[in-house]
């Protein structure tokens, strides 16, 4: 009857090291990744590219209409943090964010910094449909700086 309570107690304390241990890689873990709908700041290079929009998103040659797109193709890559709502997911190496850009003005003023360095600020958010070409996009995108 020792042994089982001994036993019992030895597994009691290394579950809870274990999940201690668990917890405080997973906490270290997400100070070096980014979490959706906080302020960022990324550097990178301001890109353009086309992918294939309506009516089925697989291609322009076939007849989908062309989606134009922003991306900032970022220095060095991001890993994020997983939202407890499901609307962002957890991803690691992320290379390329989309600019979620509000209205013709704004889109132009960034399409005249194509092939620059740029830094941008704003908020990310997870891919949630077929006009979104990257694990995360930034909105609410300001220029801080650029070379």
């Amino acid at each position: 009857m020792r042994v089982d309570r001994a036993g019992t107690v030895v597994r009691i304390v290394l579950a809870s090291l274990l999940t201690g241990v668990a917890g405080a890689s997973s906490k270290a873990l997400a100070g070096e990744c980014l979490a959706y709908d906080s302020p960022v700041t990324l550097e990178g290079t301001l890109t353009i590219k086309t992918f294939p929009g309506r009516p089925n998103y697989q291609s322009v040659e076939e007849g989908d209409e062309p989606e134009t797109v922003l991306l900032l193709q970022l220095k060095k890559p991001i890993c994020l943090i997983a939202t407890a709502d499901g609307l962002g997911d957890a991803a690691q190496g992320v290379r390329k964010v989309q600019l979620a850009l509000h209205g013709n003005g704004q889109f132009a003023e960034m399409k005249r910094l194509l092939g620059k360095a740029v830094r941008l600020s704003g908020l990310l958010f997870g891919a949630i449909s077929g006009h979104h070409h990257t694990p995360a996009l930034m909105e609410r995108v300001t220029l801080v700086r650029s070379n």
